[in-house]
């Protein structure tokens, strides 16, 4: 008897482990959404985006806090919050408190384009068009002159439809790498040619790139090597104009 007592304890207490997440579920499905948490994932820049502006943007799109759990569709969420222009990313869950939390990958500024209109707007470096705040400006080189026409604001670059735009991405993702030539440069000018002039931030004088077909990178070689090996100590307004134009050359024009 004792033994049959035992077994059934023990199915009793199986069902039970069985039945109670199941149980457990349904209850927590029956529940309202408490609150609404979103956050920046680790290492982003919040240069340009709030969480309190991420919040009042998901909540003026729908109203969330009040919600039954079970009504509130996560994978919407994150397709809500990715509508906005700087946000890359938006990662959505609901934790046992029925809160809904929200994890943010922002889009990084790359370039600031500014064409010959006036329109102005920043290049991401998922090649996104973001607009300007401006009450919150960020240091990155600005980009004018001849770039043909700029996408709208939180539409991507269609691959092919502007070549101008497509190099200034490449080239820069290439000054964003390279810890010699970050922030070094001011403004890059696109000529109506194709060719590319270089501003810096430090001395008075230009840097004459040229067209970016082929490979940039080696004239940017050389460019470090004469700031770094050729140029005297304190010279920076020693000269004009540095053409990188010329296959393996660097060809100075000094001051007068």
């Amino acid at each position: 008897m004792k033994k049959g007592l035992h077994i059934s304890l023990w199915i009793l207490l199986l069902l039970a482990v069985l039945l109670l997440p199941a149980f457990s579920a349904r209850e927590w499905n029956k529940k309202a959404c408490q609150d609404v948490h979103i956050r920046l994932a680790p290492g982003q820049n919040s240069s340009l985006l709030s969480v309190d502006d991420l919040r009042d943007y998901l909540l003026r799109k729908d109203t969330l806090a009040g919600s039954l759990t079970k009504d509130i569709q996560l994978e919407q969420v994150e397709r809500l919050l990715e509508t906005h222009p700087y946000v890359a990313r938006a990662e959505a869950h609901l934790n046992l408190q029925n809160e809904l939390c929200v994890d943010i990958w922002t889009e990084q500024p790359l370039l600031r384009l500014q064409n010959a209109q006036g329109k102005a707007v920043y290049l991401s470096e998922r090649g996104r068009i973001l607009p300007l705040r401006k009450a919150m400006p960020v240091r990155v080189a600005v980009v004018n002159g001849f770039l043909g026409e700029i996408p709208e604001a939180g539409s991507v670059l269609p691959a092919g439809a502007n070549p101008r735009l497509d190099e200034l991405l490449a080239f820069g993702l290439y000054l964003r790498d390279d810890p010699f030539f970050h922030l070094l440069f001011s403004q890059i000018y696109c000529h109506s040619s194709g060719e590319y002039t270089l501003i810096p931030r430090l001395g008075t004088h230009k840097v004459l790139l040229g067209k970016m077909d082929g490979d940039f990178s080696v004239k940017m070689e050389n460019l470090r090597a004469f700031y770094t090996q050729g140029l005297p100590r304190g010279s920076w307004d020693r000269y004009t104009q540095l053409n990188l134009k010329y296959k393996n050359q660097v060809v100075c024009t000094k001051q007068h």
